[in-house]
């Protein structure tokens, strides 16, 4: 088993990812010349994201190319997700995907890149942790804000929004706001706790908060549960929003609604914050450090 690192290109690079292109049947175009991250394992590169600069603050990922013989190993939303990070980190504020070479091409050219063209777009749709699968319109592109500020919203904020914000507290980088909240008062679950405890999450600083006490200014991100949430509030409250944001809805059933004795209860609980777990883990690409079997 070897480890796989995600890492900023380099000239260092530039030998390995020609092979890998070779490999993949891929222009090699610009390559010398394009921002980027690797996949490496040892001294071999499995992967190669590319992105660019453009106007307004957006950020493109214009080509995606993975070692033929690893495809679907699962670390293509960890390249994405680099890129984001280092998106956040210099203050840009929209990523663009393309699922559509030549409307992808037209975008990008009417928002100031200037290496892009069709022969050196690779489409390519990660999974939906990282552009949300409902929001792809494929036979187009994708663009959406770059994450720097999160909202878990429910209807209450007992139980499944608050273990979204605790996993997503501890994985999310650092400088990003993480908060849940709800529409409407109400106590915590004790059945949650319960699980919360089972799976190693402190419930300790951890309590129900209604919207209304959330900074809404640190937020361009929502994650709404079981229905749009945002979209239904007054236009002045979505104006407090850090602009550009974007809602995402997470169809969670709520464990609470749960037929049967406690213990069945109990197993709906612990059901549903696993399903949460492994979304807010993809979310924040979890996997920065992956294994490969030789």
């Amino acid at each position: 088993m070897t480890e796989i690192n995600i890492l900023p290109k380099t000239d260092q690079d530039l030998p390995g990812l020609a092979k890998l292109f070779r490999d993949s049947n891929q222009d090699a175009s610009h390559l010398k010349d394009s921002l980027g991250f690797i996949a490496k394992a040892g001294d071999e590169i499995l992967g190669f994201i590319g992105m660019e600069l453009g106007g307004m603050g957006t950020v493109i990922l214009s080509r995606l190319v993975l070692d033929p013989k690893i495809q679907g190993h699962g670390f293509t939303n960890d390249l994405s997700r680099k890129v984001e990070d280092w998106a956040r980190e210099l203050h840009q504020d929209r990523l663009v995907l393309f699922t559509d070479r030549k409307e992808g091409v037209k975008w990008a050219k009417d928002h100031g890149f200037k290496h892009v063209s069709k022969e050196l777009i690779k489409t390519h749709v990660p999974s939906w942790s990282f552009f949300g699968e409902e929001n792809l319109d494929k036979g187009s592109f994708f663009t959406r804000p770059v994450l720097k500020g999160l909202l878990i919203l429910g209807t209450s904020n007992g139980g499944r929004s608050l273990f979204a914000e605790a996993v997503a507290r501890n994985l999310a980088p650092g400088k990003m706001s993480i908060y849940s909240a709800s529409l409407e008062k109400s106590p915590m679950d004790p059945l949650a706790k319960r699980v919360f405890r089972e799976m190693g999450i402190s419930p300790e600083g951890l309590h129900p908060k209604l919207f209304a006490e959330i900074p809404l200014e640190e937020v361009n991100f929502i994650i709404s549960l079981d229905k749009p949430l945002i979209q239904e509030l007054d236009p002045k409250v979505q104006g407090e929003l850090k602009a550009p944001w974007n809602e995402w809805v997470w169809e969670i059933e709520d464990p609470r609604d749960a037929a049967g004795d406690e213990a069945a209860k109990l197993e709906a609980h612990r059901k549903v914050y696993q399903e949460i777990q492994r979304r807010i883990e993809c979310l924040f690409g979890h996997r920065m450090s992956l294994l490969k079997t030789n």
